[in-house]
């Protein structure tokens, strides 16, 4: 999933189709690979129209910190809760 993923990140910065996809592949590969969006460095999935871009945190890291964050600034929520604040 991560190589995928970075090729589709590579595919949005170059529009060059990656070699170790055919041809066939590709036009799944470049649907899917249109659902993102790169700003600033970072990796956005883009949602309807009315609403904004989401950011993807790849890293499993960044996630933890993240949501180790909204916990303790939220007033230590259930699981459910500090879940319901990444969503929002």
């Amino acid at each position: 999933m991560k190589d995928i993923a970075m090729l589709g990140v590579q595919w949005l910065l170059t529009i060059r189709r990656p070699a170790q996809i055919t041809r066939s592949e590709f036009r799944n590969f470049k649907r899917s690979a249109m659902r993102y969006i790169v700003r600033d460095r970072q990796l956005f999935r883009k949602q309807s129209k009315n609403v904004p871009l989401v950011r993807v945190i790849d890293d499993v890291r960044g996630r933890e910190e993240i949501l180790a964050r909204l916990h303790d600034e939220s007033g230590h929520r259930s699981r459910e809760g500090t879940y319901r604040k990444v969503a929002d």
